[in-house]
């Protein structure tokens, strides 16, 4: 039975992650000190110190921000890619990404059209000059995570997808968590590598797990065990273990069509976004079995390949010693 119900949930994530698609990137937090008044194509939005003036045209949106010491700063026209804004929202809470004791605003900047594409401008509130902006592509949301003593973060649902699942495009890479080292964004190892098993937030960084329930489908068997580490670790073993059962389930895999990966990818996604590509690698091969080598072999070679899409791609490698476990997989 327990192990009817892992494969349960995990079609159930399967459909929610793909599903999700079709939910709009931002929802904004309630916060007394945030208000908006518009008038015609001009609109402004209050963070605590910070006005962000917003002028909607119709080749997009150009926003500024001002601060009562007179500082100016207007954020970026257009994403990495060379894409021109046309929607922005603020995330909330502000919080503080370079440890400084000023908490940053976050401004979210859409290219606009179904899954594409987002970034962040982070905007600190004593008027110093923004971050650099933050292209997370295809990402579905980004939500700010403030973690006492330390500097906040930010997680992305999900590490953006590209052209490796070809028409599928909103097969997730992977959730991740981002932090502001000084000089550039990049991923938060320490709090996304596997500790025991489980990621190592569900058990030791509790406001970012309380995020992450709060706005992913993982809320089925975490309310219960949050604040019990050895609790979570089995129920995220659980899961994860229902996922690549139903992996291995999935009728529609066909070796000739990488698209239909998408539930083997979810499955190795649990491992390689927690450090464990080895292990997700093994997992998978265990799951088909010997009579499948062929078809485990040709999911790992596309998955591997895929994860170049990944805009930290060097950090995910970092993270997972330096190599992919499939000698035909991307360059390394």
């Amino acid at each position: 039975m327990a192990g009817k119900q892992a494969v349960g949930w995990a079609v159930g994530l399967a459909v929610l992650a793909l599903g999700g698609a079709a939910v709009w990137f931002f929802t904004q937090r309630p916060d007394a000190s945030l208000t908006t008044a518009a008038s015609g194509p001009r609109e402004t939005l209050k963070a605590g110190d910070l006005t962000f003036t917003i002028l909607r045209a119709e080749d997009g949106v150009t926003v500024t921000a001002t601060h009562p010491n007179g500082a100016r700063h207007d954020l970026p026209l257009k994403d990495g890619t060379g894409a021109r804004f046309f929607q922005m929202q603020l995330l909330e809470p502000a919080v503080d990404l370079d440890g400084d004791g000023s908490a940053e605003a976050l401004a979210a900047l859409s290219t606009g059209g179904m899954g594409c594409c987002l970034s962040v401008a982070a905007v600190p509130s004593n008027g110093a000059a923004p971050l650099a902006l933050l292209d997370l592509g295809r990402a579905m949301d980004a939500a700010p995570v403030a973690r006492p003593g330390a500097p906040g973060a930010l997680i992305a649902f999900d590490d953006g997808p590209g052209a490796a699942w070809g028409s599928s495009a909103f097969a997730p890479l992977g959730r991740v968590i981002l932090r502001w080292d000084g000089a550039r964004w990049g991923l938060d190892a320490s709090a996304m590598k596997a500790q025991g098993g489980a990621p190592a937030f569900w058990t030791m960084d509790l406001p970012v797990a309380e995020t992450v329930t709060a706005r992913a489908s993982e809320d089925d068997f975490l309310p219960e065990t949050l604040k019990d580490p050895a609790g979570v670790t089995a129920a995220y073993a659980v899961w994860r273990d229902g996922l690549m059962e139903a992996a291995a389930g999935d009728e529609m895999i066909d070796a000739a069509n990488p698209e239909s990966f998408i539930t083997a990818a979810l499955a190795l996604n649990a491992y390689v976004y927690a450090g464990q590509a080895a292990e997700g690698a093994a997992a998978l091969r265990k799951a088909f079995g010997p009579k499948r080598a062929g078809l485990t072999e040709a999911i790992l070679t596309h998955y591997f390949a895929a994860l170049d899409d990944s805009r930290f791609r060097a950090d995910l490698l970092a993270m997972n010693g330096g190599a992919w476990p499939t000698t035909s997989a991307a360059k390394p």
